[in-house]
């Protein structure tokens, strides 16, 4: 297969299409913000925390611009919380999570805030879309090393944050969104239907093999080749309807691919066939 060679344009769209949105949020400014109060001046400026230590903060303002701040200067720092936790702390949350390679729980920490206080979506955005990026990168390294288990485990998490409701509310375009999830489809599906073949050979372990040949049709419903494995394992195991419905469903959306058509309709009727005999 060769469709994991396609996303990596894609990929490419994918960050143009995250710095478009990183503009977004420099000319509009984060929807939900922390405020700095300022010593003498009771000055207030709206924006977010984004790094702190002992002596400075690193502010994001309204704009998009960043700044250094001494403490010193701060009376106050009145913060906007998520879910009980500013957002500040989860942005960095998120950074760490990311950079220590736990992408679940990166995807998590975005999803379950915008989940919580969905007019967080703007500012959590630029960090849901870099870890997407970087995720899919990783996966996409894992994969070319041979390491297609580790592919499928790290494309899982993107595949799962991706189509995500929430991913609707932290990828502004749609048609950006539709783009990017149908990629990171067709490469989970890819790695999934690998990886079952690889488990059949290396363990026999049919259930395994079979939960992954599902995960690989459900991802990418134009892969009829994993679609046709899946109907000859589950025929294989005795799951005669479950073999039908997948064999039906490629006659029916199988499109160009007509030797595989052709073949899921020779194979359906010999076992119903064998079915009568």
């Amino acid at each position: 297969m060769e469709i994991l060679r396609e996303p990596i344009g894609a990929v490419r769209r994918n960050a143009v299409c995250f710095l478009v949105v990183a503009l977004l949020l420099i000319c509009c400014g984060p929807v939900s913000a922390d405020e700095i109060v300022y010593k003498g001046t009771n000055q207030v400026e709206r924006g977010i925390v984004v790094e702190e230590s002992p002596t400075k903060i690193r502010f994001r303002d309204e704009q998009g611009r960043e700044k250094q701040i001494d403490r010193i200067l701060i009376q106050e720092i009145r913060r906007d919380t998520t879910g009980g936790v500013t957002l500040s702390e989860l942005l960095s949350q998120i950074s760490f999570a990311r950079q220590a390679g736990d992408y679940r729980r990166a995807f998590e920490a975005a999803l379950t805030a915008v989940r919580t206080n969905p007019q967080g979506a703007t500012t959590l955005s630029e960090a849901f879309q870099v870890t997407l990026l970087t995720a899919e990168n990783s996966a996409r390294e894992l994969y070319a090393k041979g390491d297609v288990a580790g592919a499928h485990k790290v494309f899982a998490e993107v595949f799962r944050a991706i189509t995500a409701p929430e991913a609707e509310k932290l990828i502004a375009s749609t048609s950006d969104l539709k783009r990017w999830r149908e990629t990171v489809g067709r490469s989970y599906s890819t790695v999934a239907y690998l990886l079952a073949i690889q488990t059949l050979q290396d363990s026999a372990s049919t259930t395994a093999a079979l939960q992954l040949l599902r995960q690989s049709v459900e991802a990418d419903n134009s892969n009829t080749t994993a679609a046709i494995s899946l109907a000859r394992l589950a025929r294989r195991l005795g799951d005669t309807e479950l073999a039908r419905k997948t064999y039906e469903w490629v006659i029916r959306t199988g499109g160009n691919a007509s030797e595989l058509v052709g073949l899921a309709r020779a194979e359906l009727e010999q076992m119903k066939a064998q079915l009568l005999a």
